[in-house]
């Protein structure tokens, strides 16, 4: 159990980092009134997928607790925690 409790913290760590850099960048492109930036799609991959997979940690997290899957819960935290590489590889534009 111990271990499904530090493996979220390090993927809420990490995808909530992910989720207020992209806050920032999006605000930074709105300032200076760039022309068609962000547009919808940049905005939900830089900045909603990552809050969505902080929510569904979270949400597997409280699963864990109450006893329900845990297996479930265990085998999809390690999913996001790896996720993070090649969700960066894209993120960086492959650089």
């Amino acid at each position: 159990m111990r271990a499904i409790h530090v493996l979220t913290a390090i993927n809420v760590l990490v995808w909530g980092l992910l989720v207020f850099n992209a806050r920032q960048l999006l605000d930074g492109l709105e300032q200076q009134h760039v022309t068609s930036f962000p547009n919808s799609a940049q905005a939900m991959y830089y900045l909603y997928f990552p809050a969505a997979v902080a929510a569904f940690v979270v949400l597997c997290w409280l699963l864990a607790r109450s006893g329900i899957l845990r297996r479930f819960v265990l085998v999809a935290e390690l999913f996001a925690a790896f996720s993070v590489l090649p969700y960066m590889f894209f993120y960086t534009g492959g650089v």
